[in-house]
C-alpha cells in the first residue's frame, strides 16, 4: 500500500535532509545554504540554536574557502586547469592535485566525501584514501599551506 502523500503548504518546512538524491549536493552554494539555516533557525528559535543542535563538525565553516575556490586555487598551485581537476585522470600531478583537494577540503573545511567525490570524479571512499595519504605532502609544503591558509 502506498504511503499517504504529505499536506503541501507554500513555506511549511516538511523535514530535513542530509543529501540530495543519488547522493548529490543539496544546496547549490554557501548562499543557498546560509538561507537555509537562517529560515530553520527562525522556525526553531534562532541560527545559533541550529548550529548547536547540528554540532559545528556538522556544519562547514563557511568563512573559508568553498570547494570551487580550493579547486582553482591548488590547480594554479600546481600549474593545471581547474577543469581538468574535475575529469578522470591518471597523470601524477593531477593526483597529487586532487590528493591535496581531498585532504584540506575534509579536513579543513570538514566537507564530506559525499560533496567531493562528485567534483573530482572519484568515489567517496578514494576521497577519504587520497586525504590520507596525502596529509603529509600538504604539511610539508610550506608554499602550499601559505597559499591555502
Amino acid at each position: 500500500m502506498p504511503r499517504q502523500a504529505r499536506i503541501d503548504i507554500p513555506g511549511l518546512l516538511q523535514h530535513v535532509i542530509v543529501r540530495g538524491v543519488a547522493q548529490a549536493e543539496i544546496f547549490t552554494d554557501d548562499q543557498d545554504r546560509a538561507d537555509f539555516v537562517s529560515r530553520l533557525g527562525s522556525l526553531l528559535g534562532g541560527g545559533d540554536f541550529v548550529e548547536q543542535v547540528l554540532g559545528a563538525e556538522a556544519m562547514p565553516d563557511t568563512s573559508k574557502l568553498s570547494l570551487a575556490e580550493l579547486i582553482a586555487l591548488v590547480a594554479g598551485y600546481y600549474q593545471l586547469s581547474a577543469a581538468d581537476l574535475t575529469l578522470p585522470c591518471r597523470f601524477p600531478q593531477y593526483v597529487k592535485a586532487r590528493a591535496v583537494i581531498c585532504y584540506f577540503a575534509m579536513r579543513h573545511l570538514r566537507l564530506p566525501a559525499a560533496v567531493i567525490r562528485p567534483r573530482l570524479s572519484y568515489t567517496a571512499s578514494a576521497v577519504s584514501k587520497a586525504a590520507r595519504q596525502r596529509q603529509k605532502l600538504y604539511r610539508e609544503d610550506a608554499h602550499l599551506q601559505a597559499l591555502l591558509g
